[in-house]
């Protein structure tokens, strides 16, 4: 019986090391993508990622308020669905649109901006499907560390459009230090829907070490977004 044991045990040990040698040849990309998904959940840490593929995607349960708000918050959003003032469509009318829309709010990874030269710059955006009925976005820049600031852009609504864009630039003197974005939006959707179930979430890092100059920034490709939140929205005459 001795003898048997230490035979399977053998047999069980080449086979492992059998699957290590097929695993060898991928260890650069899981390496990757072990390394930054620790930095992103830390909350603290730079993440780098070339194919863009969220390190974490989770669903947001709204908070639904007495006048009708839903809220949807998460670690660099927040974003409110108001609902529609507007007059309900006919049935035919209501028939002819879409089933269902989706609309994004996405804040983008705080970057030296390529636009107005010695700045460090910060966007925020919200884009649907179809034209909503408003739209409201507020940005912050925020300074994690060293020495935590904040740098709010003044508020900016409209209505009937699908998108509406936020952003805010502080001078390259207030880094190299890690920043992120931070945005609060609030829409109303189209005559004619209402909110489907949780909202989405993808993450692809909080922070990011940011510096002015090509030579002070590091060498790697980091993701253009830090995270996306997702509404969808299902036409009143199909919602259960």
């Amino acid at each position: 019986m001795l003898r048997l044991r230490i035979a399977v045990i053998n047999l069980n040990e080449r086979n492992v090391l059998k699957i290590r040698n097929i695993i060898t040849g991928c260890a650069a990309a899981l390496l990757l993508v072990s390394t930054s998904t620790s930095a992103a959940l830390a909350g603290d840490e730079d993440s780098a990622f070339a194919d863009n593929v969220p390190v974490i995607t989770e669903e947001i349960e709204g908070a639904e308020q007495i006048d009708g708000k839903v809220t949807f918050e998460s670690d660099q959003t927040q974003l409110t669905v108001l609902p529609s003032t507007a007059p309900e469509p006919t049935a035919a009318e209501l028939a002819a649109k879409a089933r269902y829309i989706t609309c994004n709010l996405n804040v983008e990874n705080v970057h030296p901006s390529a636009h107005v030269s010695g700045t460090i710059n910060g966007v925020a955006k919200i884009t649907c499907d179809a034209a909503a009925g408003s739209l409201t976005l507020h940005y912050s820049l925020i300074r994690v560390s060293p020495n935590n600031k904040q740098w709010a852009a003044p508020s900016k609504s409209n209505a009937g459009k699908k998108t509406i864009q936020n952003n805010k630039g502080v001078p390259c003197s207030n880094g190299p230090a890690k920043f992120q974005g931070w945005a609060q939006g609030q829409l109303t959707p189209p005559a004619g829907y209402q909110v489907l179930g949780d909202a989405t979430s993808n993450k692809w890092g909080k922070t990011l070490q940011v510096a002015c100059g090509g030579a002070k920034r590091a060498a790697v490709e980091t993701p253009e977004n830090a995270e996306t939140l997702t509404v969808t929205f299902v036409r009143n005459d199909i919602s259960e």
